[in-house]
């Protein structure tokens, strides 16, 4: 298993990040406020190609998400002072 602790400070995004098909990834929500950026996913082939399929998690602590790690996924630009959250994959 990878994780990765990440942090964000105001303004900071994290952008969608291209995995191998095998993995599966997670990301749990641990601390931030309703400013905290949430957790976008697209369509798989985003960005090459683009069906407007968007589903959002907006930041609440405690949640963990699971998903394939071929998903592309992103995190908008952080509006909050703190966003704490852990994140990995697992092969």
């Amino acid at each position: 298993m990878k994780s990765y602790p990440l942090t964000l400070t105001r303004n900071e995004e994290f952008k969608t990040p291209i995995w191998v098909a095998e993995e599966k990834s997670f990301v749990w929500f641990i601390d931030g406020d309703k400013d905290s950026s949430p957790l976008t996913f697209y369509d798989v082939g985003y960005p090459l190609i683009r069906t407007d399929q968007i589903l959002t998690f907006k930041f609440v602590p405690g949640t963990f998400v699971i998903f394939p790690g071929y998903l592309p996924h992103e995190v908008y630009p952080n509006k909050s002072k703190n966003r704490l959250i852990v994140s990995g994959n697992v092969i």
